[in-house]
């Protein structure tokens, strides 16, 4: 894995994906075969196998996921079809991101993923009209 790279947001409020300047770190993670995922996607880690899915509060059948991966912790920077095989996509692993651009999975609400996101140095804020 290749050495996070950090920066600054040369923040002007016109981008789509920041809600302030406050600085985000970039970085890589293994990432499952079989989701094709957009940018902004908030994605957990699977505790026995250590690839990101993206994170769901509760499965197709109304159960609750209790595999790690329901604990969101980085947010997707690019698009990523893994459709046919693991990829190694890039992701922010800290940044104050705008409600608008993150993907949240299923049964997951702003106020369910507060508090495991912010654990890890990533905040959301509402976009001002």
């Amino acid at each position: 894995m290749p050495y996070p790279k950090s920066s600054t947001v040369d923040w002007d409020n016109s981008d789509y994906r920041f809600a302030s300047p406050y600085p985000h770190m970039e970085g890589v993670v293994p990432l499952s075969a079989g989701q094709n995922l957009k940018e902004g996607s908030v994605l957990g880690k699977v505790t026995a196998t250590g690839e990101y899915v993206l994170s769901c509060r509760t499965k197709e059948n109304g159960d609750l996921v209790t595999d790690g991966s329901e604990k969101p912790s980085v947010v997707l920077l690019r698009d990523c079809d893994a459709t046919d095989g693991d990829k190694q996509p890039a992701v922010y692993l800290t940044g104050h991101f705008l409600t608008t651009f993150l993907k949240l999975g299923r049964g997951h609400t702003f106020p369910s993923v507060k508090d495991a996101l912010r654990a890890n140095n990533i905040f959301y804020g509402f976009p001002v009209t």
